[in-house]
């Protein structure tokens, strides 16, 4: 009974990932923290996305300033879309609920979406991800043009760092909201923290809004559909209904 998106956690996901070499054992200790805890984190961090989704918010940016997390975010981008993108609430009242995803992945979309971040519409909320200390660091060097001489003996985390923070105050410049979470490190403890904690965040976030997190309806008509068109057996009605809604008409044929 446990939906995909919400199995990363499960045999499903942890089989493939302990055959990668991820210790998994340490993961689900950090997935077992978040559960144990008091609750304040992922209850607070609920009510903050809940209040810019009463505001209409229709954007909420996920953005790491990692590309090791890029993956994870493409991963919120589903728990979250199909999560809470709903057009009835539990008792059947039309609600159309939900805020669109946007994977986005520090420091390279700082160069190609920040602009539109500050600028466009103010529509989006931004959660940054900040790691305290990075993995196999390396010292910088600017010898080789003293232009970058500032950024001898400086660490590429560091620098890294700095463009997260240096994002943030340039959204806080425009009246953009944002919200920072940190790590210390990101290894598999950490890493089961995190999943565990937007899974949490997101149910509470649709079962305050009274809708189910745990279902999608408007993905499985589509499955369907394409059932009946490969000939699966019990679908020829959804095959039949396909035919009759996909025609083609002469007026917009070149």
């Amino acid at each position: 009974n446990i939906g995909g998106r919400f199995s990363v956690l499960s045999a499903v996901g942890l089989l493939p990932a302990a055959i990668l070499g991820v210790d998994i054992d340490r993961m689900l200790k950090g997935a077992a923290a978040v559960v144990e805890s008091d609750w304040k984190q992922f209850l607070t961090i609920s009510a903050i996305y809940m209040h810019f989704l009463d505001q209409k918010r229709p954007m909420n940016v996920l953005m790491p300033y990692t590309t090791r997390l890029a993956k994870f975010s493409e991963w919120f981008c589903q728990l979250w879309g199909e999560s809470l993108g709903k057009k009835y609430t539990t008792d059947g009242k039309e609600i159309f609920f939900g805020n669109t995803p946007v994977k986005a992945v520090g420091a390279i979309d700082q160069h190609s979406q920040l602009q539109l971040f500050r600028e466009g519409p103010d529509d989006k909320f931004v959660t940054f991800i900040e790691i305290a200390s990075h993995d196999n660091e390396k010292t910088l060097s600017g010898d080789f043009n003293k232009v970058f001489n500032y950024l001898t003996g400086h660490k590429m985390g560091g620098l890294l760092n700095a463009e997260l923070h240096a994002t943030e105050a340039a959204l806080f410049m425009s009246g953009r909201p944002s919200m920072r979470l940190e790590l210390p490190t990101l290894d598999e403890e950490s890493l089961g923290q995190l999943f565990m904690l937007f899974q949490y965040v997101t149910a509470v976030v649709g079962l305050a809004n009274n809708i189910n997190p745990f279902d999608q309806p408007g993905v499985e008509e589509g499955k369907e559909f394409a059932y009946g068109l490969m000939g699966r057996e019990g679908f020829d009605k959804k095959k039949a209904q396909f035919d009759d809604l996909y025609v083609k008409r002469p007026e917009y044929i070149v």
